[in-house]
């Protein structure tokens, strides 16, 4: 079996499957809109995301989307449409001061805090701004973000939060909009049904997730190493990958140790592991 063009058929499945959150959405009357989106992972929360921005766009309309992590939001701005104005609560805030003629000190460790302090102080400048707000990643937002956000819109205003529980990085409140239309998504359509599986099995979700994708996969492999054995089994599993048919850029090594203390990540860059070298970040700007 050719490994990469399976994975571009997942892909395809996948994008086309999850579609249906989108679309039922889409279909969904009220007045104001006003909806909360709680789905689980790959339950197709950004296409619902990118559908609305595109709405306003094919209007003329203004749209805001919102959400939490720089990555995703590099991600949305590469795709959204223009006239949508994609940040992250933070990005947002940092306009905010440096607008007022304050400026932002990356190197203060309180820098965060006034940046958000910043989009919940003046949010409520850009009323009537935009004629649809989408709110992503809610599940890792203080509620006093997501109110000054919401501010923002009139009965006019077209707006979503979406946010997926299970994946709460933060222990903050829950997100809770009295009066909105819930619309519950717990079917993963990204993920292999062999992946869902283990996720259930381990009870890593509060409530069990469901499978709706085109791919079987496989069971997930564990490889057990003492202290200092990182790097050893790292490259067992690498290798292993290569020789079942996957390519080197199709593989991803995640360390969920801190840059600081991560053994991979302090290797030299020369250096191979499985016969191949690491291409990884080398630092980061000062958003």
């Amino acid at each position: 079996p050719h490994i990469g063009l399976l994975g571009e058929r997942a892909r395809s499945f996948s994008r086309r499957l999850s579609s249906g959150l989108a679309t039922w959405a889409a279909r969904l009357q009220m007045s104001p809109y006003r909806l909360h989106v709680k789905g689980t992972a790959g339950s197709g929360k950004t296409q619902l995301a990118l559908d609305e921005l595109r709405r306003a766009a094919l209007k003329g309309q203004k749209s805001l989307y919102v959400c939490y992590n720089r990555s995703l939001a590099d991600a949305m701005k590469a795709t959204a449409p223009n006239g949508a104005q994609v940040v992250t609560l933070h990005e947002m805030g940092k306009e905010f001061l440096e607008g007022l003629g304050e400026p932002v000190d990356f190197k203060d460790p309180a820098v965060f805090d006034r940046m958000a302090r910043a989009v919940v102080t003046h949010a409520h400048a850009l009323s009537g701004t935009f004629a649809a707000i989408v709110v992503d990643e809610a599940q890792d937002f203080e509620h006093q973000w997501i109110a000054a956000l919401v501010g923002m819109g009139n009965d006019q205003t077209r707006m979503m939060v979406l946010e997926a529980p299970a994946q709460r990085l933060y222990d903050r409140t829950p997100c809770e909009l009295p009066g909105w239309v819930v619309l519950n998504s717990p079917v993963n359509y990204r993920s292999p049904r062999a992946v869902v599986d283990a996720i259930n099995a381990m009870g890593l979700t509060d409530e069990p997730v469901e499978w709706g994708g085109a791919v079987i996969g496989e069971e997930p492999r564990s490889y057990e190493y003492e202290p200092g054995g990182v790097l050893a089994a790292t490259e067992q599993a690498v290798r292993d990958l290569l020789e079942e048919g996957f390519a080197p850029a199709q593989i991803v090594v995640l360390s969920i140790r801190g840059v600081g203390s991560s053994e991979l990540f302090a290797l030299d860059p020369s250096t191979p592991v499985a016969g191949h070298r690491f291409t990884r970040s080398v630092g980061f700007d000062e958003y």
